[in-house]
C-alpha cells in the first residue's frame, strides 16, 4: 500500500476540495470539476494525477474527457491503517 503518496495527495488544500467535490457528486467529469476552481487545466490536471497514483481517486476516460471516482477500496484500506492497533 502506497500510505506515503496517500498522505502528499492530502497535504494540499485543493486537492482536499476536489475529493470533497467527488465524493458528494459520485463521479464528475474534468471539465465540471475545473468549474469548481480558480485554476488553469494543467494546474487541475496535475492534482488529479497525484490522486489518482496515490490510489484514492479512479479515472477513465470517456469520449473527450475523464471521469472522476473515490476509489472505495483504497479509502477503506486507510481506514484500516487508523484503525489498526499500534504494537
Amino acid at each position: 500500500m502506497k500510505y506515503s503518496l496517500m498522505f502528499k495527495s492530502l497535504s494540499d488544500d485543493n486537492r482536499i476540495k476536489i475529493l470533497e467535490i467527488i465524493k458528494k457528486e459520485k463521479k464528475i467529469n474534468a471539465c465540471n470539476l475545473l468549474k469548481e476552481f480558480n485554476i488553469t487545466q494543467p494546474t487541475l490536471s496535475y492534482h488529479m494525477n497525484i490522486l489518482v497514483e496515490s490510489g484514492l481517486v479512479k479515472s477513465k476516460r470517456e469520449k473527450n474527457c475523464s471521469i472522476y471516482e473515490i476509489n472505495e477500496n483504497t479509502i477503506n484500506k486507510l481506514k484500516d491503517f487508523f484503525n489498526q492497533e499500534v504494537k
